[in-house]
């Protein structure tokens, strides 16, 4: 009985993994560059598989609210809107320059540790909405494998990393991205996804015991703090 309820656990566990991976990835598909084409069969299977994606999720015991689905998906925003609300962690969350290289570095630091590199056509920095939500896929995708074979002390690797990637960087600009895509008007299918994204990783954050700190700074940067030179260093320099 032990033995068989042990199984069972180890199943769940599984599936949950598995359950959370898929969603992150049609979500990462649906807010790419290049999301499928609205109203095209593409966004049709997109938009059903991703609805099979949630069902999964509740069937896994991982319940979560969505919004309402809408005739369309999303469109990829022109230049104007991409601008008004940047799909970039650094523009919510870098209060300076230094601060957004800063944090890209870290970014690309997490894509580093787990072998991930961004694909030659992906012509986009490593904080865009996309790419981060592909490497939480990665990183759930890799826990279910982990312990599908039987490797405890790798299972846990992910998923403190997915801990952690959630709580310095996803989990913390995505409310703000997704309020602006809202009040810019990018579509009511963009306008869900966001929201989407948003409470499903709010909530994913909640399950692994973590609570970002959500972002408060404006979506654009302020310009970098100069740096004084010490009183007398101008003519120090020249003697």
């Amino acid at each position: 009985m032990r033995a068989q309820a042990l199984k069972e656990k180890g199943a769940r566990r599984i599936e949950e993994a598995l359950a959370r991976a898929a969603v992150y990835r049609l979500l990462s598909r649906g807010l790419a560059p290049d999301p499928p084409q609205a109203d095209g069969p593409a966004d049709a299977d997109h938009a059903a598989a991703l609805d099979g994606a949630l069902a999964r999720l509740a069937w896994a015991g991982l319940s979560l609210k969505t919004p309402r689905r809408p005739s369309r998906t999303a469109p990829a925003p022109g230049p104007a809107a991409a601008a008004a609300c940047p799909p970039y962690e650094t523009e919510y969350t870098g209060a300076h320059v230094f601060m957004s290289v800063q944090q890209l570095a870290d970014v690309a630091g997490f894509y580093r540790a787990f072998g991930v590199r961004l694909a030659n056509g992906f012509r986009e920095r490593p904080d865009h909405v996309a790419a981060e939500l592909e490497f939480m896929y990665l990183l759930t995708f890799k826990e279910a494998r982990a312990l599908s074979r039987g490797e405890e002390e790798n299972a846990g690797i992910c998923r403190r990393a997915q801990a952690r990637f959630l709580e310095e960087h996803l989990g913390r600009w995505l409310a703000p991205f997704a309020g602006r895509v809202r009040k810019m008007g990018q579509g009511a299918g963009r306008s869900r996804l966001a929201r989407l994204a948003r409470d499903f990783v709010a909530e994913d954050a909640r399950r692994l015991g973590v609570h970002p700190q959500a972002a408060r700074t404006r979506a654009r940067p302020e310009p970098a703090p100069e740096l004084q030179c010490p009183a007398g260093g101008e003519g120090s320099a020249g003697r």
